[in-house]
């Protein structure tokens, strides 16, 4: 289950290096409901990265310092730093979780794989868009 954090707890996630992606979140919200489970699963799929959850209502504060403009938003840190920020005000997805460019290494992703086979393409061509496992031929 995905951790529903505190204002404390936030601000020691904002010092952690690793990978940290935070559901913003409100109990009133109905497409915050579809993506929580979606979360779950990716919870127990990916390892080095941490979910948690966070309610707009109750932190208002920590959802402005994000750029949090509507719910369900999931933001992405990375060393402290805001590498993502998505609105799916439609719920999400898992495909377009997992390519979010704040999951994948050095915040890029090859256009042919997902972030689950990205391991597979650790070495993106600089200002390229496929790694070079999978370049255009």
């Amino acid at each position: 289950m995905v951790k529903d954090i505190n204002a404390e707890e936030y601000e020691q996630l904002k010092e952690s290096e690793n990978t940290v992606v935070i559901d913003f979140h409100a109990t009133w919200c109905g497409p915050c409901k579809i993506l929580s489970p979606i979360l779950e699963e990716l919870q127990s799929e990916m390892e080095n990265v941490e979910f948690v959850k966070l309610d707009v209502d109750q932190f208002p504060e920590i959802s402005g310092a994000n750029q949090v403009m509507g719910v369900p938003t999931v933001v992405i840190l990375k060393n402290g730093e805001i590498k993502e920020n998505n609105w799916f005000s439609w719920g999400g997805n898992k495909k377009n979780i997992k390519q979010c460019k704040g999951l994948t290494q050095n915040g890029d992703r090859c256009k042919r794989t997902s972030i689950m086979k990205y391991e597979e393409c650790n070495e993106l061509r600089k200002g390229g868009d496929y790694c070079s496992n999978h370049k255009k031929n």
